[in-house]
């Protein structure tokens, strides 16, 4: 079985992908609700990622940005890359590719969040508030 760029199935990724990046387990997912079977579905997002039109890496370094301008620690990120079944070693070289001053910023973000909704700062709930948002006990330890 041969797929083409005329092919409705993928014509309808394309279209979906033009709106943003989706990981291939996502694809799969979506291919499958619309009643494609999983052959087709691997020989469709092979064909997509061939084309270059699909990336879990291109997926996972924009998750990585968004979450961090959003305020979102290094274990919130990794447990968002397991949902969406990242491959671990890719998780990493992401990972590895921020720097540390885009952490600071996150925690910053986080910190102001915090600030917002309590006047004062308890310590510990302050640290309880930046684990929920996957940074360390020693971030929040660090931070007050």
């Amino acid at each position: 079985m041969t797929i083409s760029a005329n092919d409705p199935d993928v014509i309808w990724l394309v279209k979906l992908l033009a709106r943003r990046e989706y990981s291939a387990f996502e694809i799969a997912e979506r291919l499958s609700n619309r009643g494609v079977d999983s052959d087709r579905i691997e020989l469709i997002i092979a064909f997509c990622q061939a084309k270059g039109w699909q990336s879990d890496q291109r997926f996972a370094e924009q998750l990585t940005l968004y979450r961090l301008r959003l305020g979102y620690g290094i274990y919130w990120l990794r447990s968002c890359f397991q949902q969406h079944n990242i491959p671990q070693a890719l998780v990493d070289l992401v990972l590895g590719q921020v720097d540390a001053s885009r952490w600071q910023s996150a925690l910053a973000v986080a910190k102001k969040k915090y600030h917002r909704m309590h006047a004062t700062i308890d310590q510990n709930k302050y640290i309880l508030f930046l684990n929920r948002r996957g940074f360390t006990h020693q971030d929040g330890k660090d931070n007050v």
